[in-house]
């Protein structure tokens, strides 16, 4: 990767961080209120959602393949949900992931003809 790539993508990532963060600072501002722990931890889980889901969605296109933000964030929550939930969750999770991204190459490749 060149390096103008990689400074663009390490300042979209933290333009997601701050635009998640000032939305729900803005929220707070607007009700009058001040943001509790639990308001404050939900922020930083759905802001770790979103960067692993542009994570992964790099990932698959950096192999060919394409996937929405939408998709990428429904992905990445049954991936969590999987690991948490099943005694292998990790492996089964992983697995998921595999399926799913090598599903999304092939339809990019039948696109394509």
């Amino acid at each position: 990767m060149q390096r103008s790539a990689v400074k663009r993508l390490a300042h979209s990532r933290w333009a997601v961080a701050v635009a998640v963060a000032g939305c729900v600072a803005a929220g707070y501002f607007l009700r009058g209120s001040v943001p509790r722990p639990g308001d404050i931890a939900a922020a930083a889980e759905l802001t770790s959602m979103l960067m692993f889901a542009l994570q992964q969605r790099r990932l698959l296109r950096a192999f060919g393949g394409s996937m929405t933000v939408r998709d990428g964030l429904l992905v990445t929550f049954a991936r969590t949900g999987i690991s948490v939930a099943l005694p292998a969750g990790a492996a089964v999770s992983a697995a998921f992931a595999l399926r799913h991204c090598r599903q999304r190459v092939r339809a990019r490749q039948v696109r394509r003809r």
